[in-house]
């Protein structure tokens, strides 16, 4: 799938009323080897910050289940899978100040679900090509 793939895909489940971890884990089938409804069932309960707490940005989370499926689940997985998944959250924090769904919500911003959705589309394709 392009990354203009993944995009549009992306946009057509938002408008479906999708939550943003739906979003950015469903348009990753060649990683996660998952059908879409399993994908989008294991990521419900991650928008709007974990179960809608508004804790750590669900397109966060979603990243963090690509990038664990990408390997065996065992111990050793972990240092790589950490580094991975924490230079991603770092990349994030710089261009959107935080990765706290309440605080990328607050009055005044400007950054919306659907940017913060293809941003992670783009770090995360971006990521899988290096």
């Amino acid at each position: 799938m392009t990354l203009e793939e993944r995009i549009e895909s992306a946009r057509a489940l938002r408008a479906q009323g999708y939550n943003c971890a739906q979003c950015v884990m469903a348009v990753f089938p060649e990683v996660h080897g998952l059908p879409q409804d399993v994908a989008l069932r294991l990521s419900t309960g991650l928008g709007g910050g974990v179960g809608g707490s508004q804790n750590i940005c669900g397109v966060l989370s979603s990243v963090a289940l690509l990038d664990g499926s990408r390997t065996q689940g065992a111990p050793a997985d972990k240092r790589a899978v950490y580094g991975n998944v924490s230079g991603l959250v770092r990349d994030f924090e710089q261009r959107y100040g935080t990765c706290i769904c309440r605080e990328l919500k607050a009055p005044g911003q400007t950054v919306g679900c659907n940017e913060l959705i293809e941003a992670g589309i783009r770090m995360y394709d971006d990521f899988l090509k290096k």
